[in-house]
């Protein structure tokens, strides 16, 4: 009788270390949320910008890239023919002034 109770308590003592692990492991998760090594940057800032988006559709992988000159405002938008395998200057571009 003695060795279960001693088998008994064991039995718990592991469940409580397990509990306590697993509370101070999500205590740091929700405390200290993980995060990228480069952090978003919204306010990047030079003469010249690019922006890519991309996509696969019917297993087919394509993209486009906005260049633009942060003090005229002119861009060109690229797409990445699959195709020809290679990047050309759309058919379609943004207007001279987008916002107005």
């Amino acid at each position: 009788m003695q060795q279960q109770w001693v088998q008994l308590s064991k039995s718990i003592m592991f469940i409580l270390l397990g509990l306590s692990a697993l509370i101070f492991a999500l205590g740091s998760i929700i405390h200290n949320p993980l995060k990228a090594d480069m952090p978003n940057q919204t306010s990047s800032t030079g003469k010249i910008m690019m922006d890519q988006n991309s996509f696969v559709h019917n297993g087919n992988y394509y993209f486009h890239v906005l260049v633009w000159d942060t003090e005229t405002g002119k861009s060109k938008m690229y797409f990445f023919y699959n195709s020809k395998s290679k990047l050309e200057a759309a058919n379609y571009q943004l207007p001279v002034t987008p916002l107005q």
